[in-house]
């Protein structure tokens, strides 16, 4: 179960049923184009969830079938979209499987299982074509009993831990920059961000994403074929 908060009212989803989303406030809203944006999510559950984390698609549906195909044998509870879905943005140009009508494609059946936030190229239109909601800049959710705070990376950021009272163990993610980065800061809050599947500006170029995993306790950078390149445990006792 998740509780989904609004300016207007709070709506809860069952993420049980597959058509929970179809009875919910943000189907009914999301075709007259006044789905209210989300400001945060705080999850309960048995502390056993696995969370796909994926960010800066800019609208190549191989990548992200890639990906998908490869997230299928991790048994994925939700799936954490950081922005940057669908549009290709201005200075990246076109990737050779740039395909954007993929990406709701692929993404619509899951959408009982995604939590999602807006990223500088996500658009009004982007919404009509996703039948989850992404227009909210940050979401909060409880994992492992710490906070992990989602945003894209163009508004806060990675330095905006202490402002956002992060605290040891406590995940901050973020993309837009396509460079993979996970580890702590000098607050032992645990900075991820995944990189990109399209465009990476990473070290030789590899395709990655990530995996927060509750009952191991980890966050783990992958590259899109499922490699382990870096994982970091968020169950630390060590206090600074």
């Amino acid at each position: 179960m998740r509780v989904v908060l609004t300016h207007r009212n709070a709506v809860w989803l069952d993420l049980t049923d597959p058509d929970a989303y179809n009875n919910s406030i943000f189907s009914k809203n999301r075709k007259t184009g006044t789905e209210p944006a989300m400001t945060h999510i705080q999850g309960t559950h048995h502390m056993n969830n696995v969370y796909a984390v994926i960010s800066d698609i800019h609208g190549d549906s191989k990548c992200l079938s890639s990906a998908l195909k490869t997230l299928e044998s991790y048994d994925i509870s939700f799936y954490l979209l950081l922005g940057d879905l669908i549009n290709h943005g201005p200075r990246n140009g076109l990737s050779r499987e740039y395909n954007p009508l993929g990406i709701p494609e692929l993404l619509n059946p899951l959408r009982h299982k995604i939590i999602a936030v807006r990223g500088n190229c996500d658009s009004e239109v982007d919404q009509k074509l996703c039948e989850f909601p992404l227009t909210a800049p940050v979401n909060t959710l409880i994992i492992g009993g710490h906070r992990a705070v989602m945003t894209h990376g163009h508004i806060w950021k990675p330095a905006d831990t202490e402002k956002l009272a992060l605290s040891r163990n406590d995940i901050f993610m973020s993309g837009h920059t396509h460079m993979p980065v996970l580890e702590r800061n000098s607050r032992g809050v645990i900075i991820f961000n995944p990189g990109s599947l399209t465009f990476p500006k990473g070290p030789n170029g590899i395709h990655t994403m990530g995996i927060i995993d509750e009952k191991s306790g980890t966050v783990s950078l992958l590259d899109i074929s499922g490699k382990k390149l870096n994982t970091v445990s968020f169950l630390e006792q060590d206090s600074f």
